[in-house]
């Protein structure tokens, strides 16, 4: 058997090394490649900047406080014409020294010098008229003069006497730095109850301006009228020659504004019904030519259910489209009783209203809007809507909403320098706009603020926020509304720039566009670089960013890649693993992810990660056979992608996927697996063998006492530990104490305890049977093992019992009435101890009582003394068990033939025998062990009580191990106290609570 082990021994590793190098070499002849040439992708999705947000504040020029004196109603622009550059005016009164007002007129100009805007108050006008009150409520302007005759452009204004009630138009020209009273016309007092508004312009193109005058009919007050005034050059003075009138019950005029078409001229007018303050426009139309009739063209009326909106001003503005107009109304929306908001209602084409109104309520505080602001913000060709808030108690300053027309999409919102803002106006001039708007300052005086708006939205993506060396960077420029909206732009220029190299530099034409900036090798980082960008639109100039930017290194990327071909088969999944290691060698941290993608097993797997210098990550991917044959193969193409803040970088690594049969790695990977499996599992099967045959060889040397024969030592202990286990199971007492004491000593007192339990249980059957001396002989060899064993408290308990028992034995060979007397003595011995329990190690022993009463009462009857027989076989027959009562009943029976009465039985107690015998037993001290008689004396040798047991009060011998109650110290025998406290819980002294596991074993007394 040696020798066949390890010749399998040698055979088996020889197997399994070979296997082994062979996988290592083929593993070396199909090491993957190293990818290190990536692919720089141009992905442009990175966000460099984004230009989207504007903010109207930014672009403020000047505020310019006046005095309390002045009162204006209105701020109106002044297109450029002939010799004037355009300005803007605002119009109202003034107050004098002696409190009268009059009214004036405040022109400011504005010119460009490279980036900045300047302005100046070119001119001012007060109205130095004989009456003592005037003012003017609002104002045009003309290219020309009013009459027909050249001359410099002309402000109009309309022109209030409180003191008559009437109303004038007068004509200011406009000189080069001055306003120059020309010409008024008063309105005549018939024609209007009051006046609201008025326009100007030359409807006929015959050079002389007609003027349109909006207001209350004087006839009958419930009417409106618009009315046309023709001049009449031979009188020199304006003549009403045309009159439209409507009925306006309940109709409050708010304003008027104009749009002149080539054909038509449309007169918008906002108003209020003063019944129930819903707001309404109107737009009456006039044909241009020699030969007009006014007509109402359309009617709205604006209702949104309980809720109302009340008009305060009105704004044209131009919607991109061509003759189309779109018309703003700006007032405050009423929900309920007290929560008023600014509310905005946008009209696309008044003239041909086809789109549903649009609006916007803001949830602002103030809640009411009096007047807005159109301004073409990014040269776009359409007007953006500038919501202004108004307070009318006048201590929260306004704020203003930017809006774009179409859909009324918020774009921001600020609060700006001026409280109660009434009026604005915007001002376009070939390289620049100007807006303004007129309200109060701080100390409650008047105000006027310019702006400067020009913005173009947009935003600039690159495949990196680093610009890279020795590298031709692209990045992508795209133009978006005011909204964030995508919105190609073709009508711009950029100019573009960095601050370390100015000679990189790039100039497109129309947006989205890409910008290039070849950077070659770069001695540092430049880690606070800019991008400059400039936007123009013809000669006006939108935006001028600096845009930060870095130029850095470029990373070193490596890629491992796995071994090819793989094989896959029965279109199994195999999966290998990628290895990624990027070094940073940039000024600053890197941060990103690597991604590996199959594009024919649909394979992504990405992970994110922060490096300051190198990182290497391992990914693995799964192939799957894709190819429609099975014993085909494909090329399966991996891309494995870097992205950072330094750029995208792109990995090819083409893997052959095949059916066909290769030796790989991984088959002779798996036969080494096999091998090794099925190698361990003969090796374990042998162990088995040889420890299954060294224990049957020591099985039979224990039981048979044949010599042991063993090949491998090395099992014997593994032989001896199950054997014991077998016997113990077996409870074989035998084998066992023969295997412990040859090998195992410590086990010999385990075996000799079933060998006392077998004898005593033996022992207990002879004894039930009358079978004594058998009995006693089991018992005896019982007692031996107790010996070995080292109990004592069993032995002297076994021995109690075996004493008896041997007088029993001994008395069986007397006769006649010697023998009646040692049986009836031994008799009430025993009778005497019936109540007392007696267990060795868990084995319940008695000799049975019936068994002696009924040899006593047939000894009696050998000794002719049958009415004590009869007794005592009455007293037999009562604890005999069923089975043995019939031979007992022979007996009586024979007695009763014989003249014997029974009668009541009274058993004699002799208590003087039995403490007499008591006192003669045998019993080693509890402390030093010494043997003595008399358990009432102390022992001679040590000096010590006898030590009794607090359950069953017998004295508990020397090498016991009994148990402490831990309140009062008193001990009793380990099994008595046990089951003491198991059935009463309490101490059978102190009466106080036991717990069984906290008893402790008794020292042996000093």
């Amino acid at each position: 058997m040696r020798n066949k082990f390890f010749a399998y021994v040698i055979i088996s590793s020889v197997l399994i090394v070979s296997i082994l190098i062979s996988a290592f070499a083929v593993n070396l002849s199909r090491t993957g490649e190293i990818l290190s040439e990536p692919k720089f992708v141009e992905d442009y999705s990175y966000l460099l900047y984004d230009n989207t947000q504007y903010d109207f504040s930014n672009d403020k020029i000047a505020k310019i406080d006046f005095n309390d004196s002045y009162k204006f109603v209105e701020v109106f622009n002044l297109d450029p014409a002939q010799s004037f550059g355009g300005g803007i005016a605002s119009i109202g009164s003034i107050e004098n020294t002696t409190n009268m007002k009059h009214g004036v007129i405040e022109l400011f100009t504005f010119t460009k010098n490279l980036d900045v805007i300047n302005y100046q108050n070119t001119a001012s006008y007060v109205d130095t008229t004989a009456y003592n009150e005037t003012n003017y409520l609002t104002g045009n302007s003309i290219d020309n003069r009013f009459d027909g005759e050249l001359g410099n452009p002309m402000i109009v204004l309309l022109k209030e006497i409180p003191l008559n009630d009437t109303h004038w138009i007068d004509f200011l020209e406009i000189n080069s730095n001055s306003l120059d009273f020309n010409y008024t016309y008063s309105i005549p007092k018939p024609h209007f109850e009051e006046i609201s508004d008025f326009e100007i312009i030359d409807v006929d193109s015959d050079g002389k301006y007609e003027l349109f005058v909006l207001g209350r009919n004087t006839t009958n007050p419930t009417n409106y009228s618009l009315a046309e005034y023709s001049y009449n050059s031979s009188a020199k003075i304006y003549n009403l020659t045309n009159t439209y009138i409507w009925n306006g019950t309940n109709q409050n005029l708010i304003e008027m504004n104009m749009i002149a078409e080539a054909a038509n001229i449309h007169f918008i007018i906002a108003g209020i019904v003063s019944s129930s303050l819903e707001s309404f426009t109107q737009v009456i139309s006039i044909t241009r030519g020699s030969t007009r009739s006014f007509s109402l063209t359309g009617l709205e009326y604006y209702s949104f259910g309980a809720d109302t909106f009340r008009v305060y001003g009105m704004k044209l503005y131009d919607t991109g489209a061509a003759n189309s107009r779109g018309v703003a109304l700006f007032g405050s929306y009423s929900v309920g009783v007290s929560d008023t908001y600014p509310f905005c209602l946008n009209i696309v084409d008044i003239v041909n209203p086809i789109i549903a109104p649009d609006f916007i309520s803001l949830s602002y505080n103030p809640s009411w809007s009096f007047d807005g602001l159109m301004v073409d913000i990014d040269y776009d060709g359409i007007d953006e809507i500038i919501q202004t808030t108004y307070d009318l108690v006048g201590t929260i300053k306004s704020d203003y909403v930017v809006m774009t027309s179409s859909g009324l999409t918020e774009v921001n919102s600020d609060t700006t320098d001026l409280y109660q803002i009434r009026s604005s106006a915007n001002l376009g001039l070939s390289e620049f706009q100007i807006s303004s708007w007129i309200g109060k300052n701080d100390l409650g005086n008047f105000a006027i603020e310019f702006y400067y708006p020009h913005h173009v939205s947009y935003r600039l993506f690159g495949n990196a926020e680093i610009l890279i060396e020795d590298y031709e960077n692209q990045l992508y420029i795209e133009t978006t509304d005011l909204a964030g909206t995508v919105n190609p732009r073709s009508d711009l220029y950029l100019h573009a720039g960095l601050t370390f190299d100015p000679s990189i530099d790039e100039m497109l034409s129309s947006m989205p566009e890409y910008l290039n900036f070849s950077i070659g090798n770069i001695p540092v980082a430049y880690e606070n670089e800019e991008i400059l960008l400039n936007i123009t639109k013809g000669s006006v100039e939108l935006n001028k960013d600096e845009i930060p930017i870095s130029i850095d290194y470029i990373p070193n990327i490596h890629v491992f890649a796995p071994p090819t071909p793989v094989q896959l088969r029965n279109e199994l999944i195999q999966t290998q693993s990628y290895q990624v290691v990027v070094e940073n060698i940039l000024s600053e941290e890197l941060n990103g992810t690597i991604e590996i993608s199959g594009a024919a097993s649909n394979y992504t797997s990405s992970t994110p990660f922060s490096i300051g210098e190198t990182i290497s990550v391992t990914h693995p991917i799964d192939f799957v056979f894709k190819g429609s044959d099975p014993e085909a193969m494909y090329d399966e193409v991996v891309v494995i992608t870097v992205t950072t803040q330094a750029g995208i970088y792109e990995f090819e690594s083409i893997i052959r996927v095949t059916n066909l049969f290769h030796v790989t790695v991984n088959d002779l990977f798996i036969i080494f697996g096999i091998i090794a499996v099925l190698v361990i599992i003969i090796y374990i099967g042998l162990a088995m063998m040889i420890l299954r045959k060294t224990e049957d060889s020591f099985d039979k040397h224990f039981t048979t006492e044949e010599p042991v024969r063993l090949d491998f030592k090395i099992f014997k202990k593994k032989a001896l530990s199950n054997l014991i286990q077998k016997y113990s199971l077996e409870k074989n007492w035998k084998a066992g104490i023969n295997m412990a004491k040859e090998f195992q000593p410590k086990y010999v007192s385990h075996f000799h305890k079933f060998k006392v339990k077998e004898q005593l249980v033996s022992g207990q059957k002879l004894m039930d049977q009358g079978k004594f001396d058998d009995g006693l002989a089991f018992w005896q060899e019982a007692r031996d093992s107790l010996e070995v064993i080292g109990q004592h408290e069993w032995i002297d308990m076994l021995n109690w019992l075996i004493d008896p028992l041997q007088r029993i034995v001994e008395i069986r060979a007397m006769k006649g009435t010697e023998k009646a007397a040692a049986l009836e003595k031994e008799f009430q011995n025993l009778n005497s101890m019936k109540d007392q329990e007696f267990k060795v190690l868990g084995k319940k022993l008695d000799i049975p009582l019936y068994i002696v009463a009924e040899e006593l009462g047939i000894a009696l009857k050998d000794a002719n003394e049958l009415q004590t027989s009869l007794n005592y076989l009455q007293l037999a027959y009562q604890g005999a068990p069923e089975k043995f009562k019939n031979r007992i009943v022979t007996e009586i029976t024979g007695l009763i033939s014989l003249g014997v009465t029974p009668t009541e039985f009274a058993m004699p107690i002799d208590h003087e025998a039995i403490r007499e015998r008591i006192e003669k037993r045998v019993v080693r001290c509890f402390s030093c062990g010494e043997a003595r008689t008399n358990i009432n004396e102390v022992c001679p040798n040590c000096g010590i009580n006898t030590v009794l047991c607090s359950v069953c009060k017998l004295p508990i011998s020397f090498g016991s191990e009994p148990l402490e109650c831990y309140h009062c110290q008193n001990v009793a025998h380990k099994e008595h106290l046990l089951e003491w406290v198991k059935v009463k819980g309490t101490c059978p002294v102190c009466q106080q609570k036991l717990v069984a596991d906290k008893l402790g074993v008794a020292e042996e007394k000093e």
